[in-house]
């Protein structure tokens, strides 16, 4: 699992001190949305800010910058194909006191038309996108919960489908279900030939811990996690094929009991029980 950085960017590092040591304004944002965004003119950068930050949720996110020129030869070459500049956060994203969460981001020297930004995961797609213009101020949401269309995130699709398919499932149904290792331990459901009903149809994915003091609060007095998803917000389709990638608790697993079920009677398509690898 990606954790929160303890290693600041000099960037973010010095506008936290401004921010906070020399109380430094940062004027209104140019953007609202899950993450209010600033346009800092004096050292030209973006600063993202959500001011009421959940920490857990954003632990697997990235951020995305796709800068589009007024004059496209302002381009590195290498990207004037596609059109616009492309800048992630990889290092994720720094929390800075209990509710605040914080990504900065230096914006080249050119003139810039227009700019697309947002949050995404490598395998579950756009989480949030905004599509904000330099000239007029305007601010359009784009489409949320969709593939991100980089083609180094689309080929993860491809590199997850492998990855799981190389070693046996622990679980051979509708859905062939592997246990591997990415930001943290991980589920990845796979199915050939997969029809638009498949991925229709929501799954139930129930998490026993070896000691149920491990699991949350809420969840002790029923004995498991419950990770149950829908696949349009969990999975994607390319070719013919399914895959969904579910990350899960790195704690001791007993058992695990997943399958599909239909959402109208609560009557359970398929089911199957495993003790994931240890």
């Amino acid at each position: 699992m990606q954790r929160t950085s303890t290693i600041v960017p000099k960037l973010l590092q010095t506008f936290l001190k401004d921010h906070d040591q020399k109380g430094l304004t940062i004027g209104e944002p140019i953007i609202r949305s899950k993450y209010n965004i600033y346009l800092q003119d004096q050292d030209n950068t973006l600063v993202y800010i959500n001011w009421n930050c959940i920490t857990e949720p954003e632990r697997n996110t990235r951020f995305f910058l796709h800068i589009y020129p007024t004059d496209i030869d302002d381009l590195p070459i290498r990207r004037r194909q596609a059109g616009y500049d492309i800048k992630e956060n990889r290092w994720g994203f720094y929390s800075h006191g209990a509710e605040k969460c914080i990504a900065i981001f230096g914006l080249p020297g050119y003139e810039i038309s227009h700019l697309i930004t947002g949050q995404y995961t490598p395998y579950l797609g756009i989480e949030w996108s905004v599509e904000y213009r330099l000239n007029d101020g305007r601010q359009k949401i784009t489409d949320s919960h969709q593939p991100f269309d980089s083609a180094d995130t689309y080929q993860a699709y491809y590199s997850y489908y492998q990855l799981a398919t190389t070693d046996e499932p622990i679980i051979r149904s509708t859905f062939n279900v592997h246990q591997i290792k990415l930001h943290q331990n991980t589920l990845i459901y796979t199915k050939e030939h997969c029809t638009s009903q498949d991925s229709r149809t929501p799954f139930f994915l129930h998490i026993i811990p070896s000691d149920t003091e491990d699991l949350p609060a809420h969840r002790r007095e029923s004995g498991f996690d419950n990770y149950d998803f829908v696949f349009s917000q969990k999975g994607t389709r390319f070719d013919d094929k399914c895959l969904a990638v579910i990350p899960i608790p790195d704690y001791d697993i007993a058992t695990i009991t997943t399958g599909q079920f239909n959402p109208t009677d609560g009557h359970r398509l398929w089911q199957e029980e495993a003790a994931p690898n240890l």
